[in-house]
């Protein structure tokens, strides 16, 4: 696909000596601080468990229910519980595989570190493909975890560098020098299986039909684009077979629920001020500005593409409800790629060396609040969270409601929920959906609660009345459980003493919700 001059393969480096030593030392200084950083995050991280959260849990429990024979639960089943889930399934089904030979937390990270760095080798395959010379290539693939949407993968467990991988290296067969259809084929794997692991991992496949369309490859687009239409198509029929229809009924409720136009058009704002996520954002800005510069003919060129479809997409989930900064790695690795295809076939020498400075400068913005992040979780108490859990949940018999369904995989169990927010989402249109639950804590049917949030701060206040369960919730917690103890940011509650004639009259008149 790319169309690249032997003069266009490589910038003029005769001048400007010290300012493009400095850049250089400036760039590759923060790539090897940034080695080191992360690292010591990996290391941090998967000892005490700090970057596992409600959303890794939510992973761990399909994927348990996978090992039970179990390809998403309903939305809510009497002897399952509460279901719920807008995730595609391929990491869960890896997952739940993987599970059988240890811990669903080592797999787990096992599994996406590798993801991450098939990724880098994807990012560095891509900009190969245009020339980008060896070493900064190199850099330039390692600034992808830069970002701390980049930096995610390794440090939990979630499916978000999984998708993007697959398409990475589809997009590298489709710029192969020869393609035929054997390359079509495999591209269309590739991207069936991103497809796979995230419904919106579709963009990529658009993009490079788009750019062969631009450039008179008619014949090479309908090749990839049916191929991988076809291999949709099967995506989508195994998981309706497999679940036996529910899984669309359920994405249905849950998937855009709460999503409007409104919240689609404030979503690039979100994108530029997410504030979380500086390294992100100094690329999109700098990808941007390429932009501005390009060559005409480039504008149609699969970076260009790449980079303003992958951030459409990430707009559209944005919008959301529930949906943060970490989907911001689809539009990072989309800048990175943007912006090293553009600079190392830069011709203007001076306009090279701006942008060298300029990739320099964002490189060190990006790791600074790496940094910033290691320093605090180097002096947090060094203990495991689900070490802690463990020991506080010791001798608890009964069922475990936890927000982090990681603790009762971990403790032996079957999660009673998946996703909190889901309840709260379904239960706004209808309010029946939560009184099994509200019953269950009626009558003291979990041997223990265990919450993320505290409850009395202000965002515990704004967590459950607006997204985890609803606001019956807490008020019917307190009635019924009493607070015990916290660890690391979990908070276990305990059921209240009872007479036992106050026990059997409740049993025998269990309160519905609202009443």
């Amino acid at each position: 696909m790319p169309n690249i001059t032997k003069a266009e393969s490589s910038p003029v480096f005769s001048t400007g000596a010290s300012s493009k030593g400095l850049a250089k030392i400036l760039l590759f200084g923060s790539v090897s601080v940034l080695a080191i950083v992360l690292t010591l995050r990996v290391y941090t991280s998967w000892k005490y468990a700090d970057d596992l959260d409600q959303v890794s849990g939510i992973w761990a429990a399909m994927a348990s229910d996978l090992s039970h024979g179990i390809f998403y639960r309903p939305l809510f089943s009497d002897t399952l519980g509460y279901g719920g889930a807008r995730y595609f399934p391929l990491h869960f089904l890896l997952l739940g595989v993987l599970m059988h030979w240890g811990n669903i937390v080592t797999v787990g990270h096992l599994l996406d570190l590798t993801l991450l760095l098939l990724l880098l080798c994807g990012v560095y395959a891509f900009l190969r493909r245009y020339q980008t010379p060896r070493i900064y290539a190199i850099a330039l693939a390692m600034l992808v975890p830069a970002a701390k949407s980049g930096q995610l993968p390794a440090l939990t467990i979630r499916s978000d560098a999984m998708p993007l991988m697959f398409d990475i290296w589809a997009m590298v067969v489709c710029l192969a020098p020869e393609f035929g259809w054997v390359e079509a084929i495999a591209a269309a794997i590739l991207f069936s299986l991103a497809f796979a692991s995230k419904e919106t991992a579709l963009y990529a496949l658009i993009a490079v039909c788009a750019a062969f369309l631009l450039t008179g490859r008619r014949r090479d687009a309908f090749r990839v684009f049916w191929t991988s239409l076809l291999g949709f198509s099967f995506v989508l029929t195994a998981m309706f077979v497999a679940s036996r229809g529910g899984v669309f009924t359920m994405m249905k409720h849950v998937a855009l629920e709460g999503a409007s136009p409104l919240s689609l058009l404030a979503s690039p704002l979100a994108l530029l001020a997410w504030v979380r996520d500086p390294g992100s954002v100094a690329f999109f800005v700098l990808a941007g500005a390429s932009l501005l510069v390009l060559p005409r003919g480039r504008l149609f060129e699969l970076p260009t593409i790449f980079f303003v479809l992958a951030s459409a997409a990430v707009g559209v989930v944005l919008m959301t409800p529930g949906t943060t900064w970490n989907h911001l790695i689809d539009v990072h690795v989309a800048a990175v790629c943007l912006f090293g295809t553009w600079l190392f076939r830069e011709k203007d020498q001076k306009v090279y060396q701006y942008g060298l400075a300029l990739l320099a400068i964002a490189a060190c913005i990006a790791v600074f609040p790496s940094g910033l992040d290691l320093r605090r979780e180097r002096a947090q108490q060094p203990v495991n969270k689900y070490t802690e859990a463990m020991v506080a949940l010791e001798g608890v018999d009964k069922p475990i409601l936890a927000e982090d369904a990681m603790i009762p995989v971990l403790a032996g169990q079957r999660p009673y929920i998946i996703d909190a927010m889901d309840i709260a989402v379904v239960s706004r249109k209808d309010p029946s959906f939560a009184e099994p639950l509200e019953e269950m804590l009626n009558r003291q049917a979990f041997g223990a609660v265990v919450l993320q949030y505290d409850q009395h701060s202000e965002d515990g206040q704004i967590w459950y009345r607006s997204w985890a369960f609803g606001p019956w919730f807490i008020p019917t917690l307190n009635k019924n459980y009493e607070f015990r103890s916290a660890a690391k940011g979990l908070f276990f509650y305990f059921p209240r003493e009872r007479s036992d004639e106050n026990t059997q009259s409740l049993l025998s008149n269990p309160p519905l919700a609202g009443k």
